[in-house]
């Protein structure tokens, strides 16, 4: 939950103060022992650091200047004699809340008329000099809009666009997943396994499950010509390699033969 990294030049990065919910560790990690993954998006980084600040800002204020627009004002008139005693002054303002407050949180507010005492409501603003709702909506779209970008997700999918949905998701899976998967693999390779290890071949590899039935054609053209054996098509597609033989062979069909080899006439 929280850290303080010390770094160093020729030596491994060090962990102080690591805590863990309520508990805090008395021992410092190197950085050989732990599992380390940090999101270096720079433009990310300038957004949360400067601009979400102004977005925020602004953000706020219309918000609360549309309050103001909608605000029910109303004003208070009287007569009454002595009312320059602090003591019945405070009276009056307590009395005036009430009937605010009866205004303010019933439906339905009756509030007994007395001699001297006259209370005026003027309404909301004129929708002319309003501010619409649809500018406060328009920047929440954009500041989601613009954060999307960074992250690589097509805001079609976050307001739940249907259109060109196919694509949508195979851009979502290529410049947001991807990228972070491929970070957390290398990571995982890195920290696990020796140099010895994973130049033996021992790794960890990180695969996204495809649609079969989608990918079915493909599959077929990838081992009809001899580019993958089936237990590789398998590992592609997110299945298990199957401890067969027969399918670590490689395939060609006859209509990926040379022209050399002759046609069929002979």
């Amino acid at each position: 939950d929280s850290y303080v990294r010390k770094e160093f030049a020729f030596f491994p990065d060090v962990f102080e103060g690591v805590t863990v919910k309520d508990y805090r560790y008395n021992r410092n990690f190197s950085m050989d022992d732990v599992i380390f993954l940090e999101y270096g998006n720079e433009r990310l980084s300038a957004f949360t650091d400067g601009m979400f600040e102004d977005y925020g800002e602004l953000f706020g204020k219309m918000i609360r200047a549309q309050m103001r627009n909608f605000q029910i004002r109303g004003a208070v008139n009287f007569k009454m004699a002595g009312v320059a005693d602090k003591d019945k002054q405070t009276k009056l303002q307590e009395y005036i809340d009430k009937v605010y407050a009866s205004f303010n949180n019933n439906e339905i507010a009756i509030v007994p008329q007395l001699e001297g005492f006259n209370y005026e409501e003027f309404g909301t603003t004129s929708v002319n000099n309003s501010q619409s709702f649809d500018e406060v909506k328009k920047l929440r779209k954009e500041m989601i809009d613009y954060v999307a970008s960074i992250l690589g997700i097509p805001s079609s999918l976050l307001h739940g666009d249907m259109a060109d949905l196919s694509n949508n998701m195979k851009a979502y899976m290529e410049y947001c997943i991807d990228p972070l998967t491929k970070k957390l693999e290398d990571e995982l390779n890195a920290k696990l396994f020796t140099s010895s290890e994973f130049l033996a071949g021992e790794h960890i590899k990180i695969i996204h499950k495809k649609d079969i039935i989608e990918s079915a054609e493909a599959v077929d053209k990838l081992v009809a010509s001899g580019s993958f054996n089936r237990n590789e098509v398998r590992e592609l597609l997110g299945a298990e390699r199957v401890d067969n033989p027969e399918l670590d062979k490689y395939l060609i069909t006859k209509n990926y033969q040379s022209a050399d080899e002759g046609g069929e006439n002979e």
